[in-house]
This record gives structure tokens, C-alpha cells and sequence, in this order.
């Protein structure tokens, strides 16, 4: 349940101790965070209230929507010749 924001956690100490905590790191991390708490806020309004069907369908239409969402921007390289 708390899996991303210890994660999120985890991840962002692992920075500060190598010393790669730059003004764009603090930055990413500040865009982050909002972004993290209405995810967590939207799924614990969604738990128990969606059946697993429908978890999956909506998942798995997000990944196609996120993996079709690449595509343009490798159709410049598709197309370069070596």
C-alpha cells in the first residue's frame, strides 16, 4: 500500500548520502510530491469501491496510452539512416 512513497522515500535518501542532490533534483522533487499524494489520496478513494476487472482494464489501458505515448518521439530515429 505505501510501497511508492517508501520508494519515493528510499530513493531520494540514497541521493542526499551519494551527493547527487542537485537544484533540478530538489526541483523534480518538489513537481513529485503533489503528484505522489493525489495518486495515494485517489487510490484509497478508489479501494473497495472498483471490482478487479475493472482495476485491470483501467491499468492496463493506462500502460497502452503510456507506451503508445512514446512512439512519436522515436519516429525521427526510425527513419535515420547509418
Amino acid at each position: 500500500m505505501f510501497q511508492p512513497v517508501l520508494s519515493f522515500v528510499v530513493i531520494s535518501a540514497s541521493q542526499a548520502v551519494a551527493g547527487r542532490i542537485t537544484k533540478d533534483t530538489l526541483t523534480l522533487f518538489v513537481l513529485g510530491v503533489p503528484f505522489m499524494v493525489a495518486g495515494l489520496w485517489f487510490g484509497f478513494e478508489l479501494f473497495g469501491k472498483i471490482d478487479d476487472e475493472t482495476f485491470h482494464k483501467t491499468v492496463l489501458s493506462l500502460l497502452l496510452f503510456a507506451g503508445a505515448s512514446l512512439i512519436p518521439s522515436t519516429l525521427p530515429f526510425a527513419f535515420r539512416q547509418f
